[in-house]
């Protein structure tokens, strides 16, 4: 068959390639990383959060277990699986499909986890195991109102060709809480979910061709148009024969055995995906032969769309529990759930009645510890989100203290500039001023200096008085003074201060040697 999406890229992935584990009571197989099994390779694909296929064995499963922030559905496949809200009591039945259902081939059970939501799911039948795929989808919105639907889909019409079993919520992101509650998908008949995926299946005998629609069978089911993603999921038989295979798009190295799936990128809306059947059975959903199952997912981001990396071994199991976490959405969250049985032995091994004893009892403990853990989860969530609250205040506060201390700071700053170019004009001013006074002083000192000489001349040329050497020279001073206004007076001899002004000696050589030593000591 020719190839009909020449332009898609399409990423086999092989069964060897999933996580697997064997509890005894609880066979799974993870498509992507899920409770301990972790791989990088394959945290999530597009709003594709969760794929398991998983068989349970009678009178055993998952006991009351809670749900958040996650779309899930079951799609059962073979034998029985009974859904039980957490309201509901063990082993009581309702009309209710919301509180109870027990599920059966071709039904399809889907939770909105929102808010939070507990329920188990049991395999009550006393011989026959269950298998069904469970699939954890990303919501477009966080806290949505829980809410169940179950609705059955035909196998008839899965062996006439692809039917779409779950669309978006025809209100979309913005829906308002009378759209929730009404739940009316984009397509009619199917089961809404909140993200943009279309979840289709079928069934193929050998030698027939089906072609899946991308985005799904009508109008505007979808809201992004290009460039989305689709994978393809052939699952196991009952009896593991390995005789049921797919070919896709006509490409010969695209061939799916039980188990295998396949990554199809960079295709749009209306893009048309052939799918073969070449094994020796029917590709059938949950019978001994096989069907395929798609789901296709809306790519918004450039890591979303681009081509899945290379696929080498399978990886070894991560050390530690494995937390749900998605890098497209990371607000997203789920609880992983647990294992119920703590021996780990299969249904027959043990008594009827100690396994109903030991379900009753783990049930009980279940949904006490389940709601006592909501609500600690919830305490400590809200108490996060308040010490989350008031840190970003006080950064606040803190981030405007400190632009009003930078502000002070550069004022301060400032000021400190002026007053040093102050202090400098005050130093300057100060120093001019004192080198003016030294001046100053230095002249009336010159000047009184030689007033005094002038006098001293004048005074010892007018009188023929003498000044003893050894007399002090300011004592002489005052005798001149003395001298000079008493000789304008009378001529008598004067005594001041033991300096005697006469004739005592009227030798001109000492009177010359006098008045040298005085001017000098001046």
């Amino acid at each position: 068959m020719a190839n009909t999406l020449s332009h898609a890229n399409i990423t086999y992935r092989p069964s060897s390639t999933r996580g697997s584990a064997d509890h005894g009571w609880l066979d799974t197989k993870h498509s992507f990383s899920f409770a301990s099994w972790y791989d990088p390779r394959y945290e999530s694909f597009g709003s594709l959060r969760v794929l398991n296929e998983d068989r349970v064995a009678p009178n055993t499963g998952f006991p009351t277990h809670p749900h958040r922030d996650a779309e899930i559905f079951s799609y059962i496949l073979g034998g029985e699986l009974t859904h039980r809200d957490s309201m509901q009591k063990k082993g009581s039945e309702s009309s209710n499909k919301d509180s109870f259902y027990r599920m059966r081939r071709g039904d399809v059970q889907f939770t909105t986890g929102g808010k939070g939501i507990a329920h188990s799911e049991q395999n009550e039948h006393k011989a026959d195991w269950v298998h069904f795929l469970q699939i954890w989808a990303l919501p477009w919105k966080r806290a949505l109102p829980p809410i169940y639907h179950t609705d059955t889909f035909p196998e008839g019409d899965k062996r006439k060709g692809f039917v779409n079993i779950i669309t978006p919520l025809k209100a979309g992101p913005s829906a308002t809480p009378a759209e929730e509650k009404e739940g009316k998908p984009a397509k009619e008949g199917t089961i809404p979910i909140h993200a943009d995926l279309v979840f289709s299946a079928g069934i193929l005998e050998p030698k027939k061709v089906f072609q899946y629609k991308v985005g799904g069978e009508g109008e505007d089911l979808v809201r992004s148009k290009l460039n989305r993603n689709v994978y393809v999921h052939l699952t196991e038989s009952e009896k593991w024969d390995k005789k049921s295979r797919v070919k896709l798009a006509g490409r010969e190295n695209i061939v799916l055995g039980e188990g295998d799936a396949a990554f199809v990128t960079k295709v749009n809306v209306g893009d048309v995906l052939t799918v073969e059947s070449l094994g020796e059975t029917d590709a059938e959903v949950g019978q001994p032969s096989y069907a395929s199952y798609r789901g296709s997912t809306g790519s918004t981001t450039e890591e979303e769309s681009s081509t899945p990396p290379d696929f080498g071994p399978q990886a070894a199991v991560h050390p530690s529990r494995y937390s749900v976490y998605s890098q497209n959405r990371p607000h997203s969250t789920f609880l992983p759930v647990q294992p119920p049985a703590p021996q780990q032995l299969r249904a027959q091994r043990v008594s009827t009645p100690v396994m109903d004893m030991l379900r009753t009892m783990q049930e009980s403990i279940s949904q006490l510890a389940t709601a006592r853990q909501m609500e600690a989860l919830q305490d400590e969530v809200d108490t996060v989100r308040e010490e989350l609250r008031v840190a970003r205040y006080h950064i606040r506060v803190m981030k405007a203290k400190l632009e009003s201390m930078g502000d002070h700071i550069e004022e301060i700053g400032e000021q400190a500039l002026e007053m040093g170019e102050f202090a400098r004009d005050v130093n300057n001013t100060m120093h001019v001023q004192v080198m003016n006074d030294r001046r100053h002083a230095w002249d009336v000192i010159n000047d009184l200096a030689a007033k005094m000489c002038r006098t001293c001349r004048e005074t010892h040329g007018a009188a023929s008085n003498t000044v003893d050497v050894g007399t002090d020279p300011s004592q002489a001073w005052s005798s001149h003074e003395g001298d000079v206004d008493a000789s304008e007076e009378e001529t008598s001899t004067v005594e001041d201060g033991g300096v005697f002004i006469g004739n005592m000696d009227n030798s001109e050589e000492e009177d010359g040697e006098a008045l040298s030593d005085w001017t000098d000591e001046v």
